[in-house]
């Protein structure tokens, strides 16, 4: 039986798998990219529908409830993203100091 926070865990879930899609399609997203989040939807969706399918990872390491072992992904998915996007501006950064250095620089005209 699906209880109101599971199907709205559900609901979210195929909505985020439909954007993913969207953005794939768009050329936002690699098709790496877009087969890691469609495999985190699904996989959510599957463990939204059938909680019982994480007791071996449950078990394994001694985790009482399946919204504990779902808080701890999160935060070290959270702190992944993170430091992905620290890499990322540090990046952009670097590319904006060159491109100013650049105009800035004098020009030789002929």
């Amino acid at each position: 039986m699906i209880y109101g926070l599971q199907f709205i865990a559900i609901i979210f879930s195929l909505i985020m798998l439909y954007v993913s899609y969207l953005h794939f399609k768009k050329k936002t997203l690699s098709p790496v990219e877009w087969i890691f989040f469609s495999l985190v939807w699904i996989v959510a969706i599957i463990l939204m529908v059938l909680p019982s399918s994480a007791d071996y990872i449950l078990k394994t390491f001694k985790i009482f409830r399946l919204l504990d072992l779902a808080t701890i992904f999160g935060f070290i998915f959270l702190v992944a993203i993170s430091f992905s996007n620290f890499l990322e501006l540090k990046k952009l950064r670097q590319k904006i100091e060159k491109i100013v250095r650049q105009l800035s620089s004098p020009r030789k005209y002929k």
